[in-house]
């Protein structure tokens, strides 16, 4: 749109001074080629003026080249481009650019987590499922209470990716309502954290596939445990589909502790993939 009104600015500029160096050609005295000589090196310096005054403009508006975040506009959650800071002191309502710096500075952290000596959360991988809620519960007996506590709940649209807590219902096609139910949900891993004797935080993280969204978040928070509750997974379905555990091991550099289904804790720090697998 912007760029459609400067286009629009360039013609009619043109039509009108067109005519007016047309006229200030034949009005000067001498030949019609020295008029027309003349009116060409006014209508350079009318260029280079523009030109210069266009530069001027972008340097003092703090225009810059922007990467939009499609996601979050296809959600309706923010535009595609923001406006200038100029324009958007001129224009009220109209949000201006957030840089990456600013972006970090504003991000939430708990005040327990910024003490330089303390140990890096751990990080609970939460579907609202049993077993990882029993993965909350196996973990504060192997760490004991007042550890920092992360709980994450990985998301996707359409194909969600955890087992909602409550009985609000959303629809898995919008993805704004499938954010809502999977915050909803780490937020309800949290309170079992809390309950264990955890001092929990928790997050909802939109990525495909799921084990790369717990390692992001562990990697992202200076994790110093991944708590993970694997599910048995059987038939040719469950072998292509893979673990979602043994690819958190093989992907991040953290210790990986497995509480599998109907057995004791395990620690994981060095198992290969497929030791993982079979400790399912």
């Amino acid at each position: 749109r912007v760029f459609a009104i400067i286009e629009l600015l360039r013609a009619v500029a043109a039509f009108m001074v067109a005519p007016i160096l047309a006229h200030v050609a034949d009005a000067l005295p001498g030949d019609l080629n020295a008029g027309t000589g003349v009116t060409l090196w006014i209508g350079l310096g009318l260029s280079i003026g523009g030109a210069l005054f266009g530069v001027a403009i972008y340097t003092l508006s703090g225009a810059r080249p922007q990467k939009p975040d499609l996601d979050e506009f296809l959600d309706g959650e923010s535009p595609a481009w923001y406006s200038p800071p100029l324009l958007a002191r001129l224009r009220s309502g109209v949000p201006s650019p957030v840089t990456a710096r600013e972006r970090a500075g504003t991000m939430t952290v708990p005040a327990h987590w910024d003490e330089p000596t303390s140990v890096g959360p751990v990080v609970f991988a939460y579907d609202g499922t049993d077993l990882a809620q029993r993965a909350i519960d196996q973990a504060a007996l192997q760490l004991g209470p007042g550890r920092c506590a992360l709980v994450v709940c990985v998301w996707q649209p359409a194909n969600v990716g955890f087992t909602p807590t409550d009985e609000t219902h959303f629809d898995a096609d919008q993805a704004p309502e499938v954010r809502r139910a999977a915050e909803r949900t780490a937020a309800h891993g949290a309170s079992f954290a809390a309950e264990a004797g955890f001092r929990a935080e928790s997050t909802a993280v939109e990525v495909a596939p799921t084990w790369e969204g717990i390692v992001r978040a562990a990697d992202e928070h200076d994790a110093s445990l991944i708590v993970l509750g694997p599910h048995r997974r059987s038939g040719l379905f469950g072998h292509f589909q893979g673990s979602v555990a043994a690819a958190v091991i093989a992907h991040s550099d953290i210790p990986v502790m497995v509480v599998p289904e109907g057995s004791r804790a395990a620690l994981v720090g060095d198992l290969t993939p497929q030791q993982a697998t079979s400790s399912r």
